[in-house]
């Protein structure tokens, strides 16, 4: 269950709040709403999923890969329809524990995943 409350998320200095939501996810893991990043053609969502750590036995890719297009259709897309102008593409993050945006960290779990907007659906696009 993914339980996201009222957060501010920055996007190029401009404030936007997430409405608060309950949101169940297959892989039955807890996530936490991080921040919305909004770049050019580019939206994306990050998630804290403590859970997530194949190499000490938490949750691998296989276990969480539905549920990216869970966050994509019921938090990221509501979210963007909202915005002056729609994204190209969203991408919806996950981390095992807070990471700044664009840094690496070797000892940090990240999965992502990223998907176009057609026909108000969030439509999965392979890399």
């Amino acid at each position: 269950m993914i339980r996201i409350g009222t957060v501010l998320a920055l996007s190029f200095g401009i404030a936007s709040p997430l409405a608060a939501m309950d949101l169940a996810v297959p892989s039955g893991q807890n996530l936490e709403f991080v921040d919305r990043v909004v770049e050019p053609d580019v939206t994306r969502f990050r998630f804290l999923a403590p859970e997530i750590d194949p190499v000490s036995g938490g949750l691998g890719y296989a276990d969480v890969a539905e549920d990216f297009g869970i966050l994509c259709q019921g938090v990221a897309l509501p979210d963007v329809r909202a915005m002056d102008e729609m994204p190209k593409q969203i991408v919806i993050s996950m981390m095992s524990a807070q990471t700044p945006f664009g840094e690496a960290n070797p000892q940090v779990t990240q999965f992502f995943e990223v998907f176009s907007v057609q026909n108000d659906a969030c439509i999965w696009e392979q890399f």
